[in-house]
């Protein structure tokens, strides 16, 4: 069963053909080429067609092979659009990971002490962070250290104070 990663949402219907406008974040959009399986909201589709859209660079039309007319388009607005985790990340270099497969981790500090599970990953405020229950640890650089995923953990280096000041 493939895992679904969140890569944009559909902004609106596109004309009366049954096009969507979606937004994007995704850093290589040709990964929704013609045939490529997505979710949207809770169904399966097949990408028919993804070309640019006028306005901002991040936004793109997609035509769905299942979507046929304005009406079925109307529906999809405003609904969270997925990508499979396997066509994601075909092309990773050996040591390379996407943040999502942090999740299901323990997280340790620089003393070898769990710090919990990494339960989630989003983006606040252009900076990605992992969740441990309540607890928000930066990913970038120096906090994030190293990942095992043999082992199962991810080693971080966190400045004295960060997870107490968040459990106050």
């Amino acid at each position: 069963m493939p895992r679904w990663i969140p890569i944009g949402s559909v902004r609106r219907p596109h004309g009366l053909r049954g096009q969507l406008r979606v937004q994007l974040n995704l850093e290589r959009p040709e990964l929704l080429a013609p045939g490529t399986q997505v979710q949207v909201g809770e169904k399966l589709f097949f990408v028919e067609k993804r070309g640019p859209a006028p306005g901002p660079e991040d936004v793109f039309l997609l035509t769905l092979r299942e979507v046929q007319g304005r009406d079925q388009a109307e529906v999809l607005k405003g609904k969270t659009l997925f990508l499979s985790r396997e066509d994601l990340g075909e092309d990773l270099e050996d040591d390379d990971f996407l943040f999502v497969d942090l999740e299901g981790l323990e997280a340790v500090d620089a003393q070898g002490k769990s710090l919990g599970t990494i339960t989630a990953v989003s983006v606040l405020a252009g900076r990605a962070m992992a969740h441990l229950d309540d607890l928000l640890i930066p990913l970038d650089s120096p906090f994030l250290q190293s990942v095992d995923f043999e082992a199962g953990q991810a080693h971080f280096d966190l400045p004295e104070g960060l997870l107490e000041s968040q459990r106050t």
